[in-house]
């Protein structure tokens, strides 16, 4: 161990002087042994006072067991310095820790009495603010009104979050109990202030353009004091039903004004802007009462109004929608609810747009199903006229482009071209005597709608259900042979399986305008085969009869060309013309007719073989007759 020696010490052991040096005078050179020699020395008195004298060495020995001797005393007397250190450090600590313990507990105590002293008030503010609010002139005028409503704010959070205080249930319902009479003065004084504005607005109800004037000029009134009690009371939790006083004034304002119904359907975009530009001063003028960035219920009960206004629009319109027959007028309505300028216009109403579209939508919704309803009428007058069928198809189909959603148009239009097919080819069929003529109505009416509907970029494309019969006679023929699996009672075959499938419902899907092309192909070949079977009727028969001889052939080219004389214009080209009025039309038909005409031509030269030159010049001028043919 260590010990550093104290510098005073080190001093006085430096100051430490051996004796002289002393040398004994009578010593003999030859010393007697002794047997002990030390007590031969201590007894002997002659060498008491001898001055014994030391060497160097001697006397350093000396010093350095003097040293060591006190040394050994300085780690003593260290070491129990040392002891005593310890005790009295381990003393202080204890000394220490019972003083840390004694401020922590002083601290303690004070935020504790600092704590009851900052919750005391609480309990004291009841009181006070109870008596104000049972005094008949306090109102929310008075000074401190404000002040007690913080109050009971910070009161009713305060007992929320220690509901563990002595009858801290009470007190929290006290609290509440004041909240609701602050609630009720404040709609107390909206009602009364909003009810004397809109009094004084009313009395000018008369004057339409005045109306509309004073129900923005005079009605921002008082607005620093309405918006400063709208800001005391936001966090109460009847806050939106104070706002709400505000929506009914401003509604109930309003309502002389857009609640009027359109005269016409036709004023629908002009009551549509006017319901837009309504919405944009409203939220110019909430801005004055409003803020909307301080809570989310301005927002709210902004929405709300436009909500109200959008119910107005709607109810100023459908009375008059429900009241148009013209299909026309109808479209147009859609149109112009459907139309992508009036739903931008929508979207910038700042708040509240989409409650807005929602009257919107379903005012279009009610003139689309109003507008189906009259369109399914105008289809049944359309197929009462078969003559003008196709055109007012047409017209119809015209007018629903735009007002129907695509897929609604497709499953209409489908509907009303399969009906208009349907009842052209049922007019045709009184022709039947005629087949040439029934043929020249139909492709007439089939190519006016062919044509028309190349302008429609949309699918013509509808479903059908039909009822499948096939398990029931299925099951009635199991039973007529008297099959076992048909009389047991559970099975995939059994009574109970077959009763309940015994019908199916199947759905289809129908594409008009493939089946128009299909039946205008069918028409074109019919019309052109009838033709030619009456032109060449003549060189049928021969090749029926199986007749080669040149007497024959020579009458059937003579026939032909006499009825292509005689029947082709009056039989044939002039029932064309009067049901097919497109020259292109016309030539399509032609050319298709010339083309039969010369491959049953074809046929017959091959059928009878070599010919002489009579007979060759005979054919080659009935080709020349069949080209030189038009309409």
């Amino acid at each position: 161990m260590n010990i550093e020696v104290p510098m005073d010490w080190r001093v006085a052991v430096e100051k430490i002087k051996p004796p002289g040096p002393s040398y004994a005078d009578n010593i003999p050179d030859e010393m007697p042994e002794f047997e002990n020699y030390q007590n031969i020395l201590d007894n002997d008195t002659t060498l008491k006072y001898i001055d014994i004298k030391r060497d160097k060495t001697e006397k350093m020995i000396e010093s350095a067991e003097y040293l060591i001797d006190k040394i050994k005393e300085c780690k003593e007397q260290l070491q129990l310095a040392e002891d005593k250190r310890k005790v009295i450090s381990a003393n202080a600590e204890l000394i220490h820790g019972e003083c840390d313990s004694q401020l922590a507990a002083e601290q303690r105590l004070d935020i504790f009495v600092r704590s009851i002293d900052s919750i005391l008030h609480y309990f004291d503010d009841l009181e006070k603010i109870t008596v104000d609010f049972k005094s008949p002139i306090f109102s929310v005028l008075s000074p401190d009104f404000q002040n007690n409503l913080k109050i009971i704010e910070n009161g009713i959070r305060f007992f929320e979050v220690n509901p563990k205080f002595k009858d801290s249930r009470n007190y929290y319902l006290k609290y509440q109990s004041n909240q609701q009479k602050v609630t009720d003065l404040i709609k107390d004084f909206m009602s009364t202030t909003f009810n004397r504005i809109s009094y004084l607005i009313l009395l000018n109800k008369r004057d339409e353009a005045q109306y509309k004037n004073d129900i923005y000029v005079k009605f921002i009134t008082d607005t620093n004091r309405i918006r400063r009690l709208y800001t005391m009371c936001e966090k109460t939790p009847n806050f939106l039903d104070i706002l709400s006083i505000y929506k009914d004034t401003r509604i109930k304002l309003l309502t002389p004004i857009l609640s009027v119904p359109i005269c016409e359907i036709s004023n629908l975009r002009s009551r549509a802007m006017e319901i837009l530009n309504y919405c944009l001063k409203e939220h110019e003028l909430c801005k004055n009462f409003f803020n909307f960035d301080a809570h989310p219920s301005y927002g709210k009960c902004f929405a709300d109004l436009v909500s109200n206004i959008g119910q107005l629009f709607y109810q100023s319109c459908i009375s008059t929608l429900l009241r148009v027959t013209d299909v026309k007028e109808l479209s147009n309505a859609c149109i112009v609810l459907s139309g992508q300028m009036l739903q931008d216009e929508i979207s910038r109403t700042p708040i509240g747009s989409e409650k807005l579209r929602k009257y919107f939508s379903t005012l279009l919704s009610d003139a689309q199903e109003r507008l189906l309803f009259r369109v399914e009428l105008s289809s049944q007058e359309a197929t009462s006229d078969p003559q003008n069928a196709s055109l007012k198809t047409i017209d119809l189909l015209s007018l629903l482009y735009y007002a129907l959603p695509p897929e609604t148009f497709g499953e209409v239009a489908c509907q009303l071209l399969t009906n208009c097919l349907q009842t052209i080819i049922n007019e045709s069929k009184k022709f039947k005597e005629d087949p040439i003529e029934s043929d020249a109505y139909l492709l007439g009416h089939l190519l006016i709608l062919r044509d028309q509907l190349g302008n429609f970029d949309s699918k013509f494309v509808g479903t059908t259900q039909s009822i499948d019969f096939e398990p029931v006679t299925e099951y009635l023929s199991r039973l007529l042979r008297f099959d076992s699996t048909a009389y047991q009672l559970k099975g995939e075959k059994g009574l109970l399986y077959s009763v309940a499938n015994l019908t199916r419902v199947v759905s289809s899907t129908i594409d008009a305008r493939k089946d128009l092309e299909s039946q205008t192909s069918l028409t074109f070949k019919s019309l052109t085969s009838n033709a030619t079977q009456m032109l060449v009727q003549p060189l049928v028969n021969l090749i029926a009869r199986k007749g080669k001889e040149k007497s024959q052939i020579l009458s059937a080219i003579e026939g032909v060309k006499t009825i292509v004389s005689e029947h082709f214009k009056t039989s044939i080209a002039s029932k064309i013309t009067a049901h097919i009025e497109k020259k292109d039309h016309l030539q399509a038909v032609l050319e298709i007719l010339k083309a039969e005409l010369i491959k049953v031509l074809n046929e017959f030269i091959q059928f009878v073989g070599e010919v002489d030159e009579e007979t060759k010049l005979q054919l080659d001028s009935l080709v020349k007759l069949f080209n030189d043919l038009s309409l």
